[in-house]
Parts: structure tokens; sequence; C-alpha cells
């Protein structure tokens, strides 16, 4: 399991689609008391956001960036299936049914964005991943600037993401 998502990773290309992959998970300890186990911040409005959620800008952002929803799979704990559902409703967007890859129980980051790998190979192929949390906060124009400085070099190089420590 863990070599085949690494190889997936490891020859994407160019030529090949790029497809969004939001990790929506998390245990919502990080900003409580505003966050719960059942609400986590990754789905709290909040009015600095314009009353919209993290995840609902990351499904907005990941759409800039992949161009359809059917490009769109989302990672998560089973408990989380209608709280996604309905965030989607509130934005307009309809992500496939089975984009939405529910954990009987989160694993942390790296079982989830393997689960997503295989499942998304499964369904379209060998294809380019962007992987991302749905909980943090990012600049729209800076990230799809920085994805395709990726593209150009992802066939020869595993390409992260971050900020540069202060």
């Amino acid at each position: 399991l863990i070599l085949k998502s690494i190889q997936c990773l490891i020859h994407a290309s160019r030529e090949k689609p790029c497809q969004a992959l939001i990790l929506a998970g998390g245990s919502g300890t990080r900003l409580w008391p505003l966050s719960r186990e059942r609400y986590p911040k990754q789905f709290l409005k909040l009015r600095f956001l314009r009353d919209a959620s993290l995840f609902q800008r990351t499904v907005l952002r990941m759409l800039k960036i992949v161009d359809s929803p059917e490009k769109i799979y989302i990672v998560a704990p089973e408990t989380y299936k209608y709280m996604i559902k309905g965030q989607l409703r509130e934005i307009g967007i309809s992500v496939p049914e089975k984009n939405v890859i529910l954990e009987p129980n989160g694993k942390n980051t790296f079982p989830a964005a393997a689960l997503g790998i295989l499942t998304m190979e499964e369904h379209s192929g060998e294809c380019n991943v962007l992987i991302v949390p749905s909980d943090h906060l990012l600049e729209d124009k800076k990230l799809k600037k920085a994805v395709n400085k990726g593209l150009k070099i992802v066939e020869k190089f595993l390409v992260t993401f971050g900020i540069r420590p202060t």
C-alpha cells in the first residue's frame, strides 16, 4: 500500500491531469472552545471568512486549479459525511459521491492521503495529485502560481509546498 501510493506520486508528469485531494479530518481540538470533536475548525463558519468555512474556501480554491468538481476528492472520517454534503450544497458545488472517501476511523495524514491516492488511481488512472488540508487559510493566486511551477518539474521530483520558517 505504501509503495504503490508513493509510486503514484513519483510517476506523475506534466501530461497527466491534475486532481485535488482535500484532507478533511481532524479532531477539533485546536480552536477550542469554538471547534469540537464532532465540529472541527474546518467546518466552522467564521465572520472574517465572510461566513464561509475553511473547508468551503478550500473546495472553491481547488476548483480554480483543477477546473471541475469531478477532479476533487475528499477524505474524511465517516462522522463528517453529512457536514461535508451540507457545506458543498451551501456553496453550490456537486462533488461526485464516489469522490468523497470516508474513513471508518481517522488515522492521521499519511493513511488518509494514501487511501485518497489509491482511490483516485482506481477511478482515473495515474494522475498528478495536489494534496491539501481543508483547514488552512491560503492565498488563491499564490497557491495557483506555486502549483503551476510545481507541475513543470513534477515528472522529475516529488513537489511539496510549505511556508518559509521565520
